[in-house]
């Protein structure tokens, strides 16, 4: 489930870490009307719009053609069921859940943990344990 919070954690931690905005790297995929596209690394700031967003990235493809993307997989990446933004040991991780109880927990420079590790253990318990129904 996605919450305002998990929005909010997330945004704030991005583009304000220290309390002031600042530019951050992201990849962004878009869905409408049965296209997709995908702007991958490119810097902005909580002060962009889409709308220049998607300009920019289209002047920069005319001036130096196509960007190679990574290759997808054979099967799409089953949707997303929740994310949530959590400290352990004072660093920040983001917990991501998908379909039959698969979890993906991530440090904030997005590189994925094992699955295995300790803090990913300690993790995904930890976001059962609080955003899990009770029952």
């Amino acid at each position: 489930m996605m919450t305002a919070d998990n929005v909010r954690t997330f945004y704030n931690e991005t583009f304000f870490p220290e309390g002031q905005a600042q530019k951050t790297e992201l990849s962004i995929s878009l869905k409408a009307n049965g296209r997709e596209i995908t702007i991958p690394g490119i810097e902005v700031s909580p002060h962009f719009t889409l709308d220049e967003i998607i300009r920019s990235f289209h002047a920069y493809l005319v001036q130096n053609g196509p960007v190679p993307l990574k290759e997808k997989p054979d099967q799409a990446e089953p949707d997303l069921i929740n994310f949530e933004a959590m400290q352990y040991r004072g660093k920040p991780y983001y917990v991501e859940e998908y379909p039959n109880e698969r979890f993906v927990v991530r440090r904030q420079d997005g590189q994925a943990l094992k699955e295995n590790s300790p803090t990913a253990r300690t993790l995904v318990k930890r976001f059962k344990d609080e955003y899990w129904p009770k029952g």
